[in-house]
């Protein structure tokens, strides 16, 4: 309250004192600089008084005792912009500063900003927000091997007891079939016996590449 009201006292300008009801003197006493005199004004209800505020102050004193009601409001310049070059000092006091009250203290030097983001995990995490939901949820996101990628009884134990020449694993992390066989490849300008002859991850890749330059604001046509 109190930094408010300096910066109110700094910035008012103009002020317009209308006296509603009842009587009075307005005191009007200018700065010194000014080489100017004060002076008193009897108003009456429905008067509006207009002065420059920066320059002047005031006393209001009613000529009765009867009610009076007074309305007042002020021009404020604008207030300043301040441009920050630099912030020194330990790293926790430049984050409390900056307003980050709460996390890791930011490291010092310079940094990357992070716009944007995209992932393809196992777990149908399609995206960070999919990501963070399955860590909160506990999701390991272990399932058992689809039958697209190989036939599980004839490269594992279905027991899980050790077989010589097989594994013993039959589950695992996987993207889903979706993910990893639905690629358009028209998107990337190219046809489809390219496409077929790609491995999977470098279909993922270009697809989540988009996607995360998509999301940083960034549309195709702003690549092309």
């Amino acid at each position: 309250p109190f930094e408010g009201h300096l910066s109110f006292i700094q910035r008012r300008r103009i002020c317009f004192f209308y006296l509603v009801k009842g009587s009075g003197d307005l005191s009007i006493y200018p700065k010194e600089e000014l080489g100017m005199r004060s002076q008193t004004i009897p108003i009456v209800g429905g008067k509006l008084m207009v002065f420059r505020h920066d320059y002047h102050s005031f006393t209001f004193i009613p000529t009765d005792d009867e009610p009076f009601l007074v309305l007042q409001c002020w021009t404020l310049e604008a207030p300043p912009q301040l441009e920050i070059a630099e912030v020194l000092g330990d790293p926790t006091s430049r984050c409390r500063t900056r307003g980050l009250t709460f996390g890791p203290v930011e490291p010092p030097g310079n940094q990357v900003n992070v716009k944007a983001l995209m992932s393809r995990l196992p777990g149908n995490s399609r995206g960070a927000m999919s990501y963070w939901t399955m860590l909160g949820q506990c999701c390991d996101a272990q399932v058992r091997i689809p039958n697209q990628r190989f036939d599980v009884t004839t490269y594992c134990s279905e027991d899980g007891d050790p077989v010589p020449g097989k594994s013993m694993t039959t589950h695992g992390g996987f993207l889903s079939e979706r993910d990893v066989f639905c690629f358009d490849s028209h998107v990337f300008c190219m046809n489809e016996k390219e496409a077929e002859g790609m491995a999977p991850p470098q279909r993922v890749v270009l697809e989540c590449g988009l996607q995360c330059l998509e999301t940083g604001g960034l549309s195709r046509q702003d690549l092309s």
